[in-house]
């Protein structure tokens, strides 16, 4: 069983304490995850084969369970992505139409969004509710959808596109 990546457990317990590293390492037992500073104030991407994650920046907006709340919804999205696999994500990504994209997008942010909030209660036994919700529902976030998918297909037209337009949000990555 492959642990927790090392680089990453010592950011984690640099700005939290073992215990929260102990209750949350099996979880991510074999998932690479990354610390790096990431544009925009985004708190984490995930990619199918790593997950990058914003970790100071978070755990100072967001506290110790905000933290752990994002790295679960990052980690929703990366199981969900093994699950159903490389060419569902891609499809979803790069060949959906403008409303099954808005559709699934609100579907996929609402499925990590529910594992992180039932997560963290299960692991640390807090209650927290998601930063996004009721906004995740909201013609706001349809509409930055939107706004999204057009910038997708504007500039994304291959599998290496794609990576390379997630990749350029990642501003350096913390050893």
């Amino acid at each position: 069983m492959k642990m927790l990546n090392k680089s990453f457990k010592e950011h984690l317990l640099k700005n939290t304490d073992q215990e929260f590293v102990d209750k949350l390492n099996p979880y991510l037992e074999g998932v690479n995850i990354i610390n790096a500073s990431l544009r925009h104030g985004i708190s984490g991407i995930a990619k199918p084969e790593l997950i990058y994650l914003n970790l100071e920046t978070t755990i100072k907006k967001m506290g110790q369970y905000g933290l752990a709340f994002v790295i679960l919804h990052e980690l929703a999205h990366y199981k969900r992505i093994k699950k159903k696999g490389k060419e569902w994500y891609l499809n979803y990504i790069l060949r959906s139409d403008e409303e099954t994209y808005v559709k699934d997008t609100i579907l996929e942010e609402t499925i990590a969004d529910k594992w992180g909030v039932d997560m963290v209660k299960e692991i640390y036994g807090v209650t927290i509710v998601a930063p996004r919700n009721p906004i995740i529902s909201s013609k706001e976030f349809s509409d930055r959808t939107r706004v999204m998918y057009k910038s997708i297909r504007n500039s994304v037209k291959t599998e290496a596109d794609w990576d390379n337009m997630l990749n350029s949000y990642v501003l350096n990555v913390r050893q």
